[in-house]
């Protein structure tokens, strides 16, 4: 099977991932970053086409009207939000109109899948990101400043709840830093410049005695903490939810007694969480991703020519 990817940095951590998993089970693979390469698709030789974006799905639609043959598969990660509701009817009938061509189309969120389905009509596959614990020692935090498990990690990008945090953990007055991974400095905030996706800020995470986090942009460091089995503090997203479970411990961000009493319980008990390491261990393996997508990969649609033109087209698409 010739596999080919499109849209996205063969360096990012998915693609390398299915790039390597197709190349063990003996398949071919090409991968073109820039999109506008995808309207050469139907004159290439390819089995699998997975787009990665939103912007190769669009400049590939026309093309994938000439290849017929073809699994195509697209991975939905977000979906924008729009205030105006004029211009979201709108980009409501393109997605739909861009979705129709694909064979597939996944998603790694839970969220995200419930979005395309209640807003767009659109099926899709929960697919999880996985993670991948590290193949090196973790780095000791001493090297930072640090003693294990007598700190813990902030991730946020939100200045006032930060406040509220470093606010309410002030009153403990415990030897445990707070720490975040930032060049700023906050009051009451231990602040390390390293990048998210470093060794370093992935051995912090490993040894920190908790983790708080209040956004969702850090499910893969979060992974991390799951996987090592520290205390978790979310706030109630939705995507918090979906990724920890029963494993966390849940505050609204406007509820500072919660938040007391979560810090509080922190600062006593072990930081060793069985079921968040086993949680991690059984449902976010970039193994187990991998092989869900060739499986996708594999799948042949059969699509059945309607005798009457004036029936659509679609309602006679059926899949093996």
């Amino acid at each position: 099977m010739h596999i080919l990817f499109l849209g996205k940095n063969p360096l990012e951590t998915r693609t390398h991932v299915l790039i390597s998993e197709a190349i063990r089970n003996n398949h071919k693979v090409t991968v073109l970053s820039s999109a506008l390469l995808g309207i050469f698709t139907p004159f290439m030789r390819i089995d699998t086409i997975h787009v990665h974006n939103f912007a190769t799905a669009v400049a590939i639609r026309i093309a994938l009207i000439f290849s017929r043959k073809t699994t195509t598969v697209w991975t939905v990660s977000s979906i924008p939000e729009f205030s105006n509701p004029y211009i979201q009817a709108v980009f409501q009938r393109f997605f739909v109109f861009i979705a129709s061509k694909f064979t597939t189309i996944t998603t790694p969120s839970r969220t995200v899948q419930y979005r395309l389905l209640s807003l767009y009509s659109v099926k899709s596959e929960y697919i999880p990101d996985g993670y991948s614990p590290p193949i090196l020692p973790d780095i000791r935090p001493a090297v930072y400043g640090l003693r294990k498990e007598q700190y813990g990690i902030i991730f946020s990008n939100n200045i006032d709840q930060l406040k509220k945090i470093a606010k309410t953990y002030k009153q403990f007055r415990s030897t445990k830093k707070l720490v975040i991974f930032s060049e700023r400095t906050y009051m009451g905030i231990n602040s390390i410049n390293l990048p998210v996706t470093s060794r370093g800020a992935q051995s912090l995470v490993r040894q920190a005695a908790f983790v708080i986090i209040t956004g969702p942009n850090y499910s893969q460091l979060a992974l991390q903490a799951m996987d090592a089995g520290r205390n978790i503090i979310a706030t109630t997203e939705p995507l918090h939810e979906e990724l920890f479970g029963t494993t966390a411990k849940y505050y609204e961000k406007s509820d500072t007694a919660q938040l007391e009493k979560l810090l509080r319980d922190a600062l006593n008990n072990r930081s060793f969480n069985t079921a968040s390491q086993i949680r991690a261990k059984n449902h976010f393996q970039w193994e187990k991703t991998a092989q869900e997508y060739m499986r996708i990969y594999r799948h042949s649609a059969t699509v059945l020519v309607p005798i009457d033109s004036i029936i659509p087209r679609n309602s006679f698409q059926t899949a093996e």
